[in-house]
């Protein structure tokens, strides 16, 4: 599905969209859906409460919300009666969770971070210590590899 020459211009894809504004979710699932071929009005708008943990709370990482919406996109179900499609994306998605963790040691953005986003002295350290182009765009860049890798795998399983 995706050669290395994709992967690299969609991780260098995610990093632009991040740098011009757009928050970590939004950058994921922007670059990592248009990869793939889908192109939506909701693509990013469904993301964009999901940046700094969501709304800055520091919960999960917002590259690894992205990427599970992604996850949803592609191999999601359409009607609750699909059982099995809802059975196999949670277990994709719990994939995608444990490699992200283990390449950050966390999921959670405060942990990942070292910071307190919804704070004023969190937020100023973010930006003193410059995490967004360090500490996150590094999160940013495991979360689109590891996710588009999964999705090459899951691609030949399904074959």
């Amino acid at each position: 599905m995706f050669d290395a020459t994709t992967i690299d211009a969609t991780v260098a894809a995610s990093l632009e969209y991040f740098n011009d504004g757009y928050n970590c979710a939004e950058a994921v699932l922007l670059a990592v859906s248009r990869a793939a071929g889908y192109d939506s009005p909701l693509i990013p708008r469904i993301a964009s409460g999901l940046g700094g943990g969501i709304g800055r709370q520091g919960e999960v990482c917002g590259t690894l919300s992205g990427g599970a919406l992604v996850v949803g996109l592609l191999h999601g179900r359409d009607r609750a009666d699909e059982v099995e499609k809802k059975e196999a994306v949670t277990a994709k998605a719990a994939e995608l969770v444990r490699r992200f963790a283990y390449l950050n040691g966390a999921i959670c953005c405060r942990d990942i971070l070292g910071v307190e986003l919804n704070t004023e002295a969190g937020s100023r350290e973010f930006h003193d210590r410059n995490l967004k182009s360090t500490t996150c765009s590094v999160a940013m860049i495991h979360a689109v590899r590891t996710l588009m890798e999964l999705l090459n795998e899951w691609e030949v399983e399904r074959g």
